[in-house]
């Protein structure tokens, strides 16, 4: 203290803190070799701004960084070496973290409860085929823990009434449900062909360009590719390139195929729907199918045949709007005619049970008989009602156009008739492949593209 002299202590000179020249010394620090006097204590986290990293570590692991540049120059500390330690493990850390937090935020949510499902098809139209559909795909839903399912229907009202589930009209109603879902279904049946109308596959498909466009997941199930002009296959391929694409039919998914489409293979939904119980009886059910008179005729030289056969003759009319008609002419040339329940599908399921042989025009005049476990026989319109009846193992002819074609094949199903046969393995492979085929849904529901 030379600078002050004594008599500066003597005349009691202090600095502003108050303390005396003598007492001022210099803080203690540890030296750096030393370790920390609370070794355990966690430090304070400086939140208020980031570490620095050590010159030449950025993008790489600082303590194998300091590790190399100590090994250059010589031996290590002891506090350097729990440093390096402490550095690296702590970089390890904040790594696995932020890969972890990474892979949160891509990963969907794989709770098909927490997921909004908007299903698109042919849907309050009075349709006992398409209700099926929507009953069995429904039924999937639910017991894959699906809680949050609209339906864009036709008739909402009946819609909600059938099925106890939220619907919205098909056309007033598509902006508001595509805004409020997150996974639009389209399917399941025969949507995306044009020998019904071009409007029809241009509603489909506008409504699939719509989800893309607004970035909802889209997934196609259950549906009947075609038939599909030139023009409608351009339109059709564009539409549903890079889309999740689940075919129910062989000739389907060869035309998937031919459009350059990767196309998975599912089964129609209503064979998701629970299996009747029945005791067998003789009794043939013929589905007729509107605008098909030759089919008709087909059906009704058959129905004679069983009743001269002493059997039960009854009709089934799928789409009573378009089916009565033809529904009539059998029932003005077959006395005792019966009519069964055109729905709810499990109501006509139960109709269906023990049937000897079921004659249907109609896809899923088929495809109940497949879930009842009764034999079947198809008359084909379309490619849709041959591919189903070659999954499960039943005859199937062309419909008819001539009468001469006409004779042929009424004693072709009169033979077929009076030895009706049922491939029971087919039935257990379309039953399982329907389960699968909503698994599937389900899946690319949560993972698939926009």
């Amino acid at each position: 203290m030379a600078g002050l002299g004594d008599g500066a202590a003597d005349r009691g000179w202090r600095d502003r803190a108050g303390q005396h020249p003598e007492q001022l010394q210099p803080l203690p620090h540890a030296r750096h070799d030393l370790a920390p006097a609370h070794p355990d204590r966690p430090r304070a986290r400086r939140r208020d701004r980031a570490r620095p990293r050590p010159p030449g570590t950025h993008g790489r692991d600082p303590g194998a960084a300091l590790a190399q540049r100590r090994r250059r120059g010589g031996s290590r500390s002891r506090a350097e070496l729990r440093l390096e330690r402490h550095v690296s493990e702590r970089y390890a850390s904040a790594r696995h973290a932020s890969e972890r937090r990474r892979a949160a935020r891509a990963a969907p949510s794989l709770d098909a409860g927490a997921v909004r499902w908007l299903v698109s098809g042919y849907y309050g139209a009075d349709n006992l085929g398409d209700e099926a559909l929507l009953a069995g795909l429904l039924g999937g839903l639910r017991a894959r823990g699906a809680r949050r399912v609209s339906v864009l229907s036709l008739d909402p009202g009946a819609t909600r009434a059938a099925h106890h589930v939220d619907a919205r009209h098909r056309l007033l109603g598509l902006p508001r449900a595509l805004l409020t879902t997150d996974v639009l279904v389209s399917g399941g049946g025969g949507l995306l062909q044009d020998t019904t109308s071009l409007r029809s596959l241009d509603y489909y498909l506008g409504v699939i360009r719509a989800a893309r466009a607004l970035g909802r997941r889209v997934v196609v199930y259950g549906q009947s590719l075609g038939p599909l002009g030139e023009a409608s296959r351009d339109r059709v391929r564009r539409a549903l390139h890079g889309l999740p694409l689940g075919l129910r039919d062989a000739p389907s998914l060869d035309l998937a195929a031919t459009l350059g489409l990767a196309a998975s293979p599912v089964a129609d939904a209503a064979l998701a729907l629970a299996p009747p119980a029945g005791r067998a009886r003789d009794a043939l059910v013929l589905v007729p199918r509107g605008g098909e008179p030759w089919a008709t005729e087909t059906l009704r030289r058959l129905g004679a045949d069983a009743l001269a056969q002493g059997l039960q003759v009854e009709v089934l009319a799928c789409q009573p709007s378009q089916d009565d008609g033809e529904l009539e002419r059998l029932r003005a040339a077959l006395p005792g005619l019966r009519r069964l329940p055109s729905g709810p599908p499990a109501t006509t399921l139960n109709a269906l049970a023990g049937a000897r042989l079921v004659a249907s025009v109609r896809l899923h005049g088929l495809v109940l008989a497949t879930v009842a476990g009764v034999p079947h026989a198809g008359l084909s319109y379309d490619p849709k009602v041959a591919g189903f009846a070659e999954r499960s193992g039943a005859p199937v002819w062309a419909v008819p156009r001539t009468s001469e074609a006409v004779a042929a094949t009424s004693a072709a199903l009169g033979g077929v008739l009076r030895a009706p046969q049922f491939d029971a393995a087919a039935r257990r492979a379309l039953l399982d492949d329907a389960r699968a085929g909503i698994d599937w849904l389900v899946r690319e529901g949560l993972h698939g593209r926009s």
